[in-house]
């Protein structure tokens, strides 16, 4: 009795069958009607006794597979051909077990020696009187060669990425699960590599509508640069990104690759400064501007902030000097311009207190009459802290954006995604020394049993 065979789908190299009762070999073939049959089919098929795997029939598809004469196979082995003997075996042990074998992936030696894959299908028989095995084979060797050079293709990629100490990530696009990240984002985001492939992007948003912002501007351009996003750590803090993403293959399947740079500095450095005003406006509604009143230059009255400011406790240190004793005299001439003035929109000069010490301002003037007499009252507000700020936020922000513009730059290199990793590498020292604003930079490695390191690049 017959008993079919059903195969189920593994998991692993080898295909698994299901494991149903076999039968003993299934049919007598007729000698010339087989060979018929086996001549007509176009793909590689050997008939082997089981108990030795002598070849007792090869068809031309199968010699030529093998690159030997189809005369010279008869004398031949089926064994022969497997780089490892023990995926023989192997097949010979599922064929005794289950009466056939089905996309069993597998190694070959060929005739002049050069390997290559197939995928081996066969079922037991009666072939003259003996037990024999009849087999087919699809050559696999290109798919398997596109495997391997797609993997070093990933493998050259992520070495790039880890290269690159810019927070990286690659997640699909469908669903936002995460498939790679570098080692950069794992330390920001305080979560390890192997948990961080357990999360979707979603996770990290502290805002959630950032993410479809982004998902929907992928949709429509294909890349998003520049957006300013705030994130969240695993311990529940808050830090802010400049994200840029582009959408890309990577594993067979449509991804976004994003990079960001760590702009948390700068948001605090905004922050300050605004709190900075807000403290000042604060500071001015309670105690009032600087306000000094002067008649052709001559000062004529103050209030006590503006005492306090130039430093002074006293109103008759103040009254009857000349405004420009407390200004520094490279503003002299500015300011006797804007006294012609009738109302002056607010400017910067430096001032001078008391002591001597030196310190911004910002100050305007407005002109009204008293009797036949002109009276100028200047306000005075004291921006030392301000420029501070701004001066802080301004440097942050140049170098911001040229790490900004420099990875852009490098992201859109045809360099790192050619294959070619010298060039990639001096892509990477290059775009470092722009970045960070030195003059070199360099890429070493470690030697296999790690006693030395080597310069792979140098710019």
């Amino acid at each position: 009795m017959t008993t079919t065979n059903k195969k189920i789908k593994g998991n692993g190299k080898k295909p698994a069958v299901e494991n149903t009762p076999a039968s003993q070999p299934t049919a007598e073939v007729g000698v010339e009607h087989s060979q018929t049959i086996l001549e007509s089919v176009t793909a590689p098929i050997v008939i082997s006794r089981l108990s030795d795997s002598k070849v007792l029939y090869a068809n031309q598809a199968m010699a030529q597979m093998e690159r030997v004469d189809l005369n010279s196979m008869l004398s031949l082995r089926t064994i022969d051909f497997f780089v490892d003997p023990e995926d023989r075996n192997n097949v010979v042990a599922r064929l005794q077990q289950h009466g056939q074998v089905s996309d069993y992936e597998v190694q070959l030696r060929r005739g002049d020696g050069s390997l290559h894959w197939a995928l081996l299908s066969a079922r037991m028989l009666d072939h003259q009187g003996e037990t024999c095995v009849l087999s087919s084979y699809v050559d696999i060797t290109d798919l398997k060669q596109a495997e391997a050079a797609s993997q070093d293709e990933k493998q050259r990629f992520e070495t790039i990425l880890e290269t690159i100490r810019i927070p990286t990530i690659i997640s699909r696009l469908s669903d936002g699960q995460v498939l790679y990240a570098n080692q950069a984002i794992a330390e920001i985001s305080q979560v390890s590599r192997e948990n961080l492939k357990a999360l979707k992007t979603l996770d990290f948003y502290a805002n959630p509508g950032d993410q479809e912002k982004i998902k929907e501007t992928l949709r429509s351009h294909g890349h998003v640069e520049d957006f300013e996003v705030q994130f969240r750590r695993a311990d529940g803090t808050l830090y802010w990104g400049l994200l840029s993403s582009r959408i890309v293959n990577y594993e067979g399947e449509a991804c976004v690759l994003s990079s960001y740079v760590d702009i948390t500095g700068r948001k605090r450095a905004e922050e300050a400064l605004h709190e900075s005003e807000d403290r000042f406006r604060r500071f001015t509604e309670v105690t009032g501007e600087g306000l000094v009143f002067h008649e052709q230059g001559r000062i004529i009255d103050a209030n006590p902030a503006g005492l306090a400011m130039f430093g002074l406790t006293e109103s008759s240190n103040f009254i009857g000097r000349n405004l420009l004793e407390f200004v520094l005299p490279e503003f002299h001439r500015l300011i006797l311009e804007k006294m012609q003035l009738q109302d002056v929109t607010p400017y910067e000069v430096q001032c001078i207190r008391a002591d001597h010490s030196v310190f911004p301002v910002e100050t305007s003037t407005r002109t009204y009459q008293r009797g036949d007499r002109t009276i100028r009252a200047t306000s005075f507000r004291d921006i030392t802290e301000r420029k501070r700020v701004e001066e802080a936020l301004r440097a942050h922000d140049e170098f911001s954006q040229k790490q900004s513009s420099v990875f852009a730059e490098l992201t859109r290199s045809e360099k790192l995604y050619s294959g070619d990793l010298q060039a990639a590498f001096a892509e990477v020292t290059e775009a470092a020394a722009q970045t960070l604003n030195i003059q070199r930079s360099s890429i070493w490695y470690y030697n296999e049993d790690r006693s030395e390191i080597r310069c792979m690049d140098l710019f």
